[in-house]
């Protein structure tokens, strides 16, 4: 009975170190796939403020770069989309470039009145998008002169 109780206690043990190897390979898994959601979660963030109501924001990737507003009740929407890639301003205007949907062969402008607005809608305030020669004529009509593209991001351009 000696030499049952030995196998036995043997078989007992190469149990419990398998059952021990598997729990630790379940513990390295669960620790990669941790990294691996917290690195997905702040991957390409990145928000910049240009006054007190608008903002960049670029979520995951840099191509995700869109001009974005905060209202009086704290949330944040979006009011031109990706790709922006090219941001002037002053006390009265915004002024803005995209390429629609990362179409890096077609760019739209916008100017967004900030001082003087034409409505009380955040998005009927939006001039745009324009080709580049309405872009000038409106910047002209309006009265905005020195005013640039100052936050320009070469690698969206």
């Amino acid at each position: 009975m000696s030499g049952q109780a030995e196998t036995f206690k043997g078989e007992n043990k190469q149990h419990n170190k398998r059952l021990h190897n598997m729990i630790k390979s379940i513990k390295k898994f669960q620790f990669v796939l941790l990294c691996l959601s917290l690195h997905g979660c702040m991957l390409g963030e990145y928000t910049k403020s240009l006054n007190d109501r608008y903002y960049l924001e670029a979520r995951d990737i840099n191509e995700n770069m869109e001009l974005c507003y905060l209202d009086e009740n704290g949330y944040g929407f979006t009011i031109i989309f990706r790709t922006i890639y090219a941001v002037g301003q002053n006390e009265s205007f915004i002024i803005a470039k995209q390429h629609p949907d990362g179409l890096r062969t077609k760019t739209n402008y916008y100017i967004i009145p900030i001082k003087e607005k034409i409505s009380n809608k955040v998005e009927d305030n939006i001039l745009g998008p324009m080709t580049q020669k309405e872009f000038i004529q409106k910047k002209q009509e309006i009265g905005i002169s020195n005013l640039d593209f100052d936050l320009i991001y070469e690698q969206l351009k």
